[in-house]
């Protein structure tokens, strides 16, 4: 396994949230939802190189905030924390983030759950009620103070990026929420390091790859709108967003573009109405 720094005969999961992320904006794109979105990927090599980052070293974040490694195994959110103030950047006020940062999600909440973390209840509510529409099974855990204090204990930088410590994915968690701008509503989805899992993990297809999952939650909190998912409003976008992802895959079977685009709008109906143009970013 020549670079792979986490070697595995299985998919890689820290590619498949980026992978979610492009899906659910493909998916988008084919609805003409009408609201500003922005993906950030944030795409990096992990290779042995002289100039690779050790423990002790600091590091000054897009933000301008200070990172002391503590832990090099931790480096994923490192780059995520970047993404997150280029997301900001870019005018995003409420972002849903999808990353596998730790194992802590699977073990805590098995194979089946994804952990979610969010710093505001009237954004999260809504993400509950599509995941429910989706049949997406979440759990949302803790992020406070205290996993914040945790992470303030470094004498050269603002913070540390990881600790030894009981709730290693409410710390994580809490890592990413110090790169969020007083103002921004934020989600966090960590599926954990398992990709044979059902739910949001994503399920593993029988000649290797990953089919991935959240598709839809995503989908239907963009195109109802997180304000104004009523329940009669989630089950006819969920409707239409499995109506969707029948036509993409039908789509790619005959390349009957024209023909199925016209029988998707169709099918869309009021469902697709679009009721606000808030900047919702999605990425990993």
């Amino acid at each position: 396994y020549p670079y792979e720094m986490k070697a595995t005969e299985k998919p890689r999961p820290y590619e498949t949230e980026s992978a979610n992320m492009l899906c659910a904006l493909e998916l988008l794109a084919e609805l003409k939802v009408e609201k500003n979105i922005v993906c950030v990927l944030p795409i990096t090599e992990n290779k042995v190189n002289g100039h690779g980052f050790v423990d002790g070293d600091v590091i000054t974040s897009l933000s301008g905030k200070t990172i002391e490694v503590t832990n090099t195994d931790a480096e994923g959110r490192l780059i995520l924390a970047d993404a997150l103030t280029m997301a900001q950047k870019l005018g995003a006020t409420r972002v849903i983030d999808m990353a596998t940062l730790t194992g802590a999600c699977v073990r805590a909440l098995g194979s089946t759950y994804t952990g979610i973390f969010s710093n505001d209840d009237s954004f999260y509510l809504p993400f509950l009620g599509a995941s429910k529409a989706t049949k997406e099974q979440i759990w949302r855990l803790p992020v406070d103070e205290y996993f914040h204090s945790e992470l303030k204990c470094s004498k050269v930088a603002d913070i540390i990026n990881s600790k030894t410590l009981g709730g290693n994915a409410s710390l994580a968690a809490a890592f990413l929420e110090e790169f969020i701008e007083e103002g921004t509503q934020w989600i966090l989805a960590q599926p954990g390091d398992n990709n044979d899992a059902d739910g949001l993990a994503g399920e593993q297809l029988d000649g290797g790859g990953d089919l991935g999952a959240g598709h839809d939650l995503l989908v239907v909190i963009v195109v109802g709108g997180s304000h104004h998912l009523a329940e009669a409003g989630l089950k006819l976008v969920g409707t239409a967003v499995g109506d969707v992802l029948d036509h993409h895959q039908q789509r790619q079977n005959d390349g009957d573009e024209e023909a199925k685009d016209d029988q998707a709008n169709a099918n869309l109906g009021a469902s697709a109405e679009i009721v606000s143009h808030e900047i919702l970013p999605l990425f990993i």
